[in-house]
């Protein structure tokens, strides 16, 4: 199995439960196809580089998970259905290292 990172961009006009429902939303996708979630980042606003839809800011998540090349393709298909989903990106990932293992090597790298 290989490992992925999918980011997607939501509508800002999403309320803080709407936001939340999005993402358990890709969650149970994942996990339903036989995928394991490794890790979720909820970047939350940010300001977009181009302005999509008449909209300059945007919620950010990024997910990590670890499944088959059929999971990418079923999400993929789910974002562009959703409306409030403005812009994704799936692609495998080159190396993982959990958030645990890299705050141990940067606090390693500081006492040096």
């Amino acid at each position: 199995m290989k490992i992925y990172e999918s980011g997607i961009i939501l509508d800002p006009q999403l309320e803080e439960s709407q936001f939340d429902k999005q993402i358990e939303q890709v969650e149970s996708l994942i996990k339903t196809n036989g995928g394991k979630i490794l890790e979720v980042n909820r970047w939350g606003m940010r300001r977009l580089a181009y302005e999509i839809n008449k909209k300059q800011q945007g919620l950010y998540v990024f997910f990590v998970f670890e499944g088959d090349g059929a999971i990418p393709q079923k999400l993929e298909r789910a974002y562009g259905l959703n409306e409030s989903i403005i812009r994704f990106m799936t692609v495998v990932a080159e190396s993982y290292e959990p958030a645990s293992e890299k705050d141990e090597a940067a606090s390693d790298r500081a006492a040096r």
